[in-house]
This record gives structure tokens, C-alpha cells and sequence, in this order.
């Protein structure tokens, strides 16, 4: 089930880069966008701290060396081609952001 998971993502993030080749840049760098947001290391550390203990396999150092910087780049992607595709403001007002309707 995982692996179909990550397919639909490489799947997303394929068709993302086909939009940013169409010129789909706009909403990349919306100004104000992380007005508010916490830059400190620490905030970091613990986010990814965060994410590894709700995974539940973060006892196993070899599971974390192979799949945190894998499923970081996947969603890291497919934010970008999310923000390529439709705008911050239909994002905000969408309850699942991955199947709003396409700008033509």
C-alpha cells in the first residue's frame, strides 16, 4: 500500500513539473507567505523529532536514514507542484487540496 502511495506522489509531482514547464509559477512565492512562522533550529529539531516518533519506527536508525529524507522530498515536492497548480487562496478554502479542479 506504501509503495502505491508514493507512486500517486511521483505521479503528482511529475504533472507538477509539467505545469512549472507550462509557465505555472505564480503562486510560488506569494509575498507574506510565512509571515508568522518560526525559523529557529530548534523548532526544526523538534518538528522532525515530532514526525519520527509518530511514525512509530523511530528506534531504528536504519529505518529513519532511508525513509525520513525520502518522505521528506516526496511531500517537499509535491507542496511545490501544489503551489504551481492552484492558488494560495484555493488552497485555503479546499478540504482536500490534491483534488481541486485544475486551472485550464
Amino acid at each position: 500500500m506504501s509503495s502505491l502511495q508514493l507512486l500517486a506522489l511521483v505521479l503528482i509531482i511529475i504533472l507538477g513539473f509539467v505545469q512549472i514547464g507550462r509557465g505555472g509559477t505564480e503562486s510560488l512565492c506569494p509575498e507574506n507567505a510565512f509571515e508568522g512562522t518560526r525559523t529557529d533550529v530548534g523548532s526544526f529539531g523538534l518538528a522532525l523529532y515530532s514526525g519520527m516518533f509518530a511514525y512509530g519506527g523511530w528506534n531504528l536508525p536504519r529505518a529513519i536514514v532511508i525513509s525520513l529524507p525520502m518522505v521528506t522530498v516526496a511531500y517537499v515536492l509535491t507542496n511545490l507542484v501544489y503551489f504551481t497548480t492552484i492558488s494560495p487562496e484555493e488552497m485555503v478554502a479546499s478540504e482536500a487540496v490534491a483534488v481541486v479542479r485544475l486551472r485550464a
